[in-house]
């Protein structure tokens, strides 16, 4: 029996962030991401299309991000207040976007032909996010690289922010009103087919309404933990299509290592 209290307490679960961005004074929303700690340093990880428009990277949303919520931060949200709110915020390294950004197309996934973009995070006063996947640690160095192959038939869960849960009210004067920020979980069988893994519902009542959600964490749980499987990346009424998380890993991590060596050569 799967608890969700322990769904959503997961590091896994915890380490997805809304994407948000000011566009033309308005905020819109365009997916899921997650954040990693590598080499001491933190990055928010989405897909290419979600920063994108007919194919065309949009470096203009990334200055606009607005994903790393007070909530999310490792301190006592009651220090902070609407005067020093701005202290406590993480936002992608300016110096980062300025240069020429990049991403790195995933291995291995000639049929989805997605792309990854890992952007690096940096707080005021060394913040650090709460909530991340830690390449770091031995657990998970060992994990990425094991290449565990998801199981059909196994139980997943893929948890994301889907449009129609995270809606923006504006008033008649285009103010904000509401701001939704709503986790849904997701969650039926593993299987697969010539294109690849995917996340089947049982129910055939219940629609998957992710839109959204694409960018999300897909996982297994054992013993009230949670294992990373995957990312999700495709969505319609009955299935989610994932990409296996050793194939993002890699992907993550080479692009952070050739980013980092043309610096030090530059």
């Amino acid at each position: 029996m799967i608890k969700m209290k322990d769904v959503y307490e997961s590091i896994c679960c915890k380490s997805i962030r809304k994407i948000m961005y000011i566009s033309d004074s308005f905020v819109a929303i365009s997916g899921t991401g997650f954040i990693i700690k590598f080499q001491e340093k933190f990055y928010f990880c989405c897909l290419y299309h979600c920063m994108s428009n007919e194919g065309k990277f949009e470096k203009n949303k990334l200055f606009g991000l607005s994903i790393f919520y007070k909530t999310y931060l490792e301190i006592d949200p009651k220090t902070i207040s609407e005067s020093n709110v701005a202290n406590y915020v993480l936002f992608p390294n300016p110096e980062q976007i300025t240069k020429e950004f990049c991403s790195s197309k995933i291995d291995d996934d000639l049929m989805l032909d997605e792309e990854f973009i890992p952007i690096e995070i940096i707080g005021e006063n060394e913040l650090i996010p709460c909530g991340y996947l830690d390449f770091d640690i031995e657990y998970w160095s060992n994990y990425l690289f094991s290449e565990k192959k998801p199981i059909e038939n196994e139980i997943l869960l893929v948890c994301g922010f889907p449009f129609s849960d995270n809606e923006i009210d504006y008033t008649d004067d285009g103010e904000i009103k509401k701001v939704s920020h709503q986790v849904h979980i997701y969650a039926g069988k593993c299987k697969k087919d010539d294109i690849g893994f995917f996340v089947e519902k049982e129910d055939k009542n219940v629609s998957f309404d992710c839109n959204g959600v694409s960018g999300g964490i897909v996982m297994r749980m054992i013993d009230g933990h949670s294992e990373w499987v995957g990312i999700a990346v495709r969505a319609n009424n009955d299935i989610i299509r994932f990409i296996p998380y050793y194939l993002v890993a890699k992907s993550i991590i080479q692009n952070i290592l050739n980013r980092n060596q043309q610096v030090q050569v530059g």
